[in-house]
Formats: C-alpha cells, sequence, structure tokens
C-alpha cells in the first residue's frame, strides 16, 4: 500500500510538497517512489497555474540524469528500481523539513554537511535550485543526503524559457520567478543564488552563509 508524503508547514501541519511528481512511500516507509506519471490526484491538486505534461516529463529526465551522476556522492539517495515514470529511492523516513518543523535538532555537524553537499555540487558544474529543507534527509548514521534533482542545472544550461516552466509556477514562487526574468528566460544560476541568499530558510540562516562564503 502506498501513500502521499507530506511535509510538515510552518504550523506542524502535513502540506503538498511539490508540484513536479507524486511523493509516494511505502507501508514500511522505507522506500520513496517520485512518481512523474501526469494523471494522479496529487498534481491535480496543486497545479493551480495550467498543466503542461511535457514538463513534467523532463523533469523526470533531469531527476534521472542527476540521481545517476551523484550516485558516487554518499549524499545521494541509493536508487532501487526506475520504471514507467516512476523512480525509487531508499527512503530514511526523516527528512530535515520534519525535524526542523516537530522542533527537534538536527543532528550534529549538519552545517558542515550541508556546506560540503552545496560544493559538491558546484564541483560538478551543477545549480541545485530545490536545497530547501524537505528536500534533505538524515540517513541512519546521522548523515545528511538530498534528492528532488530534477532541480538541477549544468553550469552551461541555466537559462531556460519561462514558457516552458509557467505550469509549475505557484503563486508562493511568482515573485522568485519575475526577480531572475528577463523577457522570456528565467535565470536559475540567480535563482540558486537567491535561494541561497535569503529565500530558503534553515535553521540560523546558514543557506546566506554558504552563500556568502562561495
Amino acid at each position: 500500500m502506498w501513500k502521499h508524503y507530506y511535509k510538515l508547514d510552518d504550523f506542524g501541519l502535513p502540506c503538498h510538497t511539490q508540484m513536479s511528481y507524486e511523493p509516494l512511500i511505502n507501508e514500511k516507509r522505507n522506500v520513496f517512489c517520485m512518481n512523474y506519471n501526469v494523471d494522479n490526484p496529487y498534481q491535480d491538486y496543486l497545479n493551480r497555474v495550467g498543466f503542461v505534461p511535457e514538463i513534467v516529463h523532463e523533469l523526470f529526465d533531469r531527476e534521472v540524469k542527476f540521481l545517476t551522476k551523484f550516485q558516487k556522492f554518499s549524499w545521494a539517495p541509493e536508487i532501487l528500481d526506475i520504471v514507467d515514470k516512476r523512480i525509487y529511492i531508499r527512503w530514511h523516513d526523516n527528512t530535515c523539513n520534519d525535524v526542523i518543523q516537530s522542533g527537534k535538532e538536527l543532528p550534529s555537524g549538519w552545517k558542515e554537511q550541508l556546506n560540503c553537499i552545496i560544493r559538491d555540487q558546484l564541483h560538478e558544474q551543477v545549480y541545485k535550485v530545490t536545497q530547501y529543507p524537505h528536500c534533505f534527509y538524515i540517513d541512519n548514521d546521522g548523515q545528511l543526503g538530498t534528492f528532488d534533482f530534477y532541480g538541477c542545472f549544468d553550469f552551461d544550461d541555466y537559462l531556460i524559457p519561462y514558457s516552458k516552466i509557467k505550469g509549475l509556477i505557484s503563486e508562493h514562487s511568482e515573485g522568485r520567478i519575475t526577480e531572475v526574468q528577463d523577457g522570456d528566460m528565467i535565470n536559475l544560476k540567480d535563482m540558486f543564488l537567491n535561494s541561497l541568499r535569503t529565500h530558503i530558510k534553515w535553521p540560523d540562516n546558514h543557506l546566506n552563509t554558504i552563500y556568502n562564503s562561495l
């Protein structure tokens, strides 16, 4: 039996995570499925600005590309299977969002680990705009890992037409898009930097510390 996965909002209540895929966890809560099938109720509920199936297929390809690319790093989740637009990874059922919003403490050394993960990605010449706490997990050894690689872009591929992502933009992210938009083009390098600088919140505003160190 598969169930939808929800993150916790600022009030500690379950809420939807993103608009790119349907997140599912198995009954034992040790396998996570990213279902990029466009016909699912999770996405229909979220998408208030129009749905573009072609974009979801492209995001699936992007997820597979970077999930595979980062397998050499210990912070990348283990791939269990990829079939029919579904990606299955090992799940530790302990995201950083769950820890933070439930009032618990992140593991010691999390700041250094987060810094290392982002620097590893940059060393691979990749910008990852999905640096939110709900895109990170804590494994059984207390080490941080990350997923949601659909938000990754190569250094030489960080400009994308607005028309390609407009179906995925929520009312909460419209302002972030506008500030990095030039005509029809979205500058995802600037979006990544702005995310570190101010938009994505971690305890002690640590992404801003990482931004200032780059």
